[in-house]
């Protein structure tokens, strides 16, 4: 691990000496040899990886080596932002004030002595490093023996392809050997007494219990049941009683949240909590309880009505389980761990996931996963650890070894070691720093990967954004098993990390000092080992607790409805001003002062979901500022000073009050993701978007890879036109479209661009012809996602060539004639929305097409009447919704054929329909959820 303590400086250092130390004589010279020598150090380190796992003295030394490179990272560290505060400005300055020579003159002079003090403390830190070099001789380090094989420092490609461009669903994974368990689970939670009745999983960490709790929380069918009043708490060992009641609060009734600061007590929440909940059927689930006191308390607020609600009760203690059992209705429900063939199942799975299973491997699969005792956790991350290397009896037989010592006591956290130690050190820190995130946290990835590059741990590739270096990162992660993914057909992806494997993640961060969680609990004996800091609780504590000035990183995580104060952020600033990454989403802030624009070297600022609704003109002043979010926030506009902003790599006004952009943003060459959709809907799948105005001058950003949502001119085309000079661009959401004035120009430049994973054009309005017809020979046959909202004047031939689509929407087409019959035949097809995009009379699902369509969404065809489903047709469909045909009244053979259908859900239907769906339940036993409902009655 030390060598990845040495990565981000280094990275750093590589950087400065490309960019800026060039023309800096002897600060260039030994910058030099600094990077050398850490290179040599870090490949000493590497060289010699097993040693972490080593017992005795010589791991105790090699903690202490970990202690000297941390400070001499911090040192290089602290050297570089000298350099940006003492000598970066008078550059800046010479090159806007004067000309030619006299322009370089002016700046050698004045950055003379800065100049010559970084330079004798970069001496200084080449004298450290020759003593710790000599150090890690003493402690038995050697570097290995040319043609000896060593961990590699970057992640081997392994032919692994991205989630985007590879049909695997991790839900499937999660489900073997717990079909039953899951049924079982279900039929307790919708039928049986109305009295409320407490379900108590329990079992050994990693087994499954939150894996099982979820799986049934997401159902549509249970949502419907409780009338969506469902709650999910994370309890823990660490937990707030008061705080964990607001929780249960706000998600029961978020539109009274508010109301709880009323109940300053916690008795008065619990009075509060149980009369709403009187006449409710709810479902609450308490995650991860650890001791009986907090069920003592917990359990008052919960009432014992006649409405049919319950509670689940996720727990490791089995006398936790035992003391919520307190009535004939309670029920404990052990986790049973994997049986040996469920186990090989699920091992095979996730080693051979992309393929190159070995008959002759299996004896020792069988072996491996006899170590592992039937828990899926550990199956998933010790497969994870096979399966980026070769299918060989050498690598299987090693790993076997590997772990025969880790059999026993703390067997899990010491697996989950050994899959730690295995990565390469890039993904050590990546790991590592998502400790940061509360406990149970939904992580989007985008928040990981500007985290990660703020923070130096992404190195930078040829041809290749640091976004899609971190995308490669975190795809090795999935694999690998040590974080869970959640995510859409498409390319969206949400980050899980499961308790047992972020207890290790917390404690190693600790240790080797990449990062800290500040909490209420810690308040008292804290003491700041690492510069990245992780905030849970008061900002005010943090503030009154922390002196130290060195702190380059905060993330904040609010445990209160308290509001952020204005002052508290003056006096942050004041403290830190060498902050890098300040990430203050979903804060309860409303004012942003303008003194934030003193944090020279701030390279990533999130007000994501904040109250904020002025940013301060101060803004245009952060010249290191790579990543802005601003998204959800109730911003109304941005200062002209964002175009100052010239390392800007991403901006993100997403879903905010931003209207429009100023003309300024065109000044931003560097930027490639521009986020700035005015509002996002989901209607069962179906998107609904509305787009930012930009003014023309978007061609300048010729960077850019992302460019949603844009609003265009409903009688212009320039804005268009400069379309065709944006040529990375690989997401492209564009509004307001109509046939007339913009069909032709569209379509002759997003033809273009070969780049293009998604597109989604949308016409001005739903009776709106689109006019993208014209493409005859599109470039971007690597498409993945294609949404088209308006009006279609026939199916256009071009989409017929995008051999790799995954995802179809169509919105509003109104096509006749069975014009869609030929959309079957995309090989790649995962999931297909219709949305009043089919005016036939019949729609026919035949045999032999839709090969991979796993989810399918049919909204509104107001002309259907006969639905059409062959037998073997949808081999693979597992979710199938359909709503608001109003003249469909029978579905020909059947949805009853859908064999793999895990959930079905029918709203807005005819009463003749939904009699039919009722006289099919018998032959639907396979599927595990169907839903049938009206949305309307609920909205009265």
């Amino acid at each position: 691990m030390a060598d990845a303590i040495l990565t981000p400086v280094a990275r750093s250092l590589v950087e400065f000496l490309f960019t800026e130390a060039k023309r800096l004589g002897s600060v260039h010279q030994k910058a030099s040899i600094l990077q050398a020598e850490l290179e040599m150090i870090q490949s000493l380190l590497q060289d010699n990886a097993h040693a972490w796992s080593d017992k005795g003295e010589r791991s105790n030394s090699l903690k202490v080596l970990v202690t000297q490179l941390s400070f001499i990272a911090e040192r290089i560290e602290d050297v570089l932002d000298e350099y940006v505060q003492r000598v970066k400005p008078y550059r800046r300055q010479s090159n806007t004030r004067l000309l030619g020579c006299l322009g370089k003159a002016c700046f050698f002079a004045v950055s003379l002595k800065p100049r010559y003090d970084i330079a004798s403390k970069i001496e200084d830190i080449l004298g450290s490093l020759t003593a710790i070099k000599t150090n890690c001789q003493s402690f038995g380090l050697r570097p290995l023996e040319q043609g000896s094989s060593s961990q590699t420092t970057n992640i081997e490609r392994h032919n692994i392809p991205l989630l985007g461009d590879h049909d695997l669903i991790i839900e499937e994974d999660e489900l073997v050997g717990i079909d039953l368990p899951l049924k079982e689970l279900g039929i307790r939670l919708l039928s049986g007494q109305n009295v409320r009745s407490v379900i108590s999983l329990v079992g050994e960490g990693g087994i499954g219990k939150s894996t099982l709790a979820r799986k049934i929380y997401n159902v549509a069918t249970v949502k419907q049941h409780f009338d969506n009043c469902q709650a999910w708490i994370t309890v823990s060992q660490l937990y707030n009683q008061k705080t964990l009641l607001k929780s249960i609060i706000g998600q029961l009734f978020p539109e009274e949240k508010s109301s709880t600061e009323e109940c300053a007590t916690q008795e008065g929440l619990i009075i509060a909590l149980r009369q709403k909940l009187q006449t409710k059927r709810y479902l609450v689930v308490l995650d991860d309880v650890w001791q009986n006191d907090f069920w003592n308390v917990i359990k008052r607020a919960l009432p014992i009505n006649q409405r049919g609600s319950r509670i689940i009760i996720t727990t490791r203690n089995a006398n936790v389980a035992a003391s919520c059992k307190e009535t004939p209705f309670d029920i404990v429900q052990d986790v049973q761990a994997l049986s040996p063939d469920l186990s090989l199942e699920l091992f095979y799975k996730k080693a051979f996931r992309f393929g190159g299973y070995r008959a002759e491997l299996e004896k020792w699969s069988r072996m491996i996963v006899s170590r592992c005792h039937g828990l899926p956790l550990v199956i998933s991350v010790v497969a994870g650890l096979l399966s980026p290397k070769e299918k060989n009896e050498y690598e299987w037989r090693n790993l076997l070894n590997n772990l025969s010592d880790v059999l026993e006591e703390e067997s899990i956290s010491k697996i989950l070691l050994l899959s730690f130690l295995d990565l390469p050190p890039n993904l050590k820190n990546c790991l590592l720093y998502l400790a940061v995130f509360p406990e149970d946290s939904l992580i989007y990835h985008r928040d990981i990967y500007g985290l990660w590059i703020a923070e130096g741990f992404v190195e930078a590739r040829r041809n290749m954004t640091l976004d899609q270096v971190a995308e490669e990162y975190l795809e090795e992660l999935i694999h690998r098993n040590v974080v869970q993914c959640e995510y859409y057909y498409g390319v969206e992806k949400n980050i899980r990390i499961h308790d047992v494997m972020r207890e290790m993640i917390i404690s190693r961060a600790d240790e080797f000092r990449v990062c800290q969680i500040f909490s209420e609990k810690n308040e008292s004996t804290f003491e700041r080992k690492s510069r990245r800091l992780s905030i849970h609780g008061s900002m005010e504590t943090f503030l009154e607790t922390i002196e130290d000035s060195g702190v380059r990183s905060i993330n904040y995580t609010s445990n209160t409805d308290d509001e952020l104060s204005e002052s508290s952020l003056v006096t942050l600033f004041e403290k830190f001003k060498l902050l890098k990454v300040l990430n203050l989403a979903f804060a309860p802030l409303r004012r942003l002062p303008k003194e934030v624009g003193t944090l020279i070297h701030l390279r990533l600022l999130s007000l994501r979901g904040t109250m904020v609704e002025v940013v301060p003109t101060s803004i245009g002043k952060l010249h290191n500022l790579q990543s802005l979010d601003l998204s959800f926030s109730s911003v109304k506009m941005l200062p002209e000073s964002i175009g100052e902003l010239h390392n800007l790599l991403s901006l993100n006004v997403e879903s905010s009050f931003i209207r429009e952009l100023p003309i300024t943003i065109n000044k931003l060459r560097k930027l490639q993701f521009l986020f700035a959709s005015h509002s996002t809907e989901f209607i069962f799948g179906i998107k609904s978007f509305s787009g930012v105005k930009i003014h023309e001058g978007i061609g300048n950003l010729k960077n850019l890879h992302t460019l949603a949502v844009v609003e265009v001119h409903p009688r212009k085309v320039g804005l268009i036109k400069e379309l065709q000079e944006l040529r990375k661009l690989s997401l492209l959401c564009i509004t307001n479209l109509s046939a007339d004035v913009h069909g032709r120009t569209l379509c002759s430049c997003i033809e273009k661009m070969e780049n293009l994973k998604q597109l989604n054009i949308f016409s001005s309005s739903e009776n709106e012809i689109l006019g993208v017809q014209h493409i005859s020979s599109p470039r971007f046959l690597d498409l993945l996602e294609l949404v088209l909202k308006g009006r279609l004047e026939r199916f256009p031939d071009w989409i017929m060539k995008l051999q790799n689509l995954k995802g179809l929407e169509l919105s509003f087409s109104r096509l006749i004639n069975d014009a869609l019959a030929s959309v079957g035949d995309l090989p790649n097809l995962v999931f297909l929305a219709l949305n009043q995009a089919y005016d036939g009379e019949e729609l026919h699902f035949d045999e032999g097409r839709y090969l991979k369509l796993k989810e399918l969404h049919i909204r509104k065809l107001e002309g259907l009447r006969v639905l059409k489903i062959d037998r073997g047709a949808l081999r693979r469909l597992e979710d199938f919704k359909i709503g608001d045909c109003q003249k469909l009244k029978k579905v020909t053979t059947g949805i009853q054929s859908l064999g793999k259908l895990k959930d079905l859900t029918i709203y807005d239907m005819p009463v003749e329909f939904t009699a039919m769906i009722h006289g099919c339940f018998r032959d639907l036993k396979h599927a595990p959820y169907i839903g049938v409902w009206n949305l309307f009655d609920q909205q009265d």
